[in-house]
């Protein structure tokens, strides 16, 4: 799968300029960061607060569940607004948005849609199996 015409962000089809490991140790272009640290700011302090939840506390090849993100995030009942904030991420490259899914199991909704986000998933587990002892 080509990653190079994804959509990313909130819904708004903006596309992604495929980013080589290179640029992404040497950091995100300067365009790129200054309108994230924009769109960060931003953000109301639930949705920063769940946005660093799921950076600091799930893992690669691992999925939450909205609503065991919100208990993690500490408002047990604001699933519906953990997926807004997962809408509204202004980085998903570094904030694993995909790795949120539906209780149920469903993958649920993701910006640059189902396929991508179905294939994260599984890259990322079988990425994670071979790195296993």
């Amino acid at each position: 799968m080509s990653l190079e015409n994804t959509w990313l962000g909130d819904g708004k089809k903006r596309a992604l300029e495929l980013v080589t490991s290179t640029e992404l140790e040497h950091g995100i272009r300067c365009k790129v960061k200054q309108r994230a640290v924009v769109r960060w700011s931003k953000q109301d302090s639930f949705t920063r607060q769940v946005l660093w939840t799921l950076l600091r506390d799930v893992k690669f090849g691992e999925a939450v569940s909205y609503k065991q993100l919100a208990d993690l995030a500490g408002n047990s009942k604001a699933a519906r607004a953990v997926g807004g904030a997962m809408r509204s991420n202004p980085i998903p490259i570094i904030i694993p948005c995909h790795r949120v899914i539906r209780s149920g199991g469903q993958s649920g909704n993701y910006g640059g849609g189902h396929v991508l986000k179905e294939w994260l998933l599984s890259h990322e587990k079988l990425q994670k199996e071979k790195l296993a002892p």
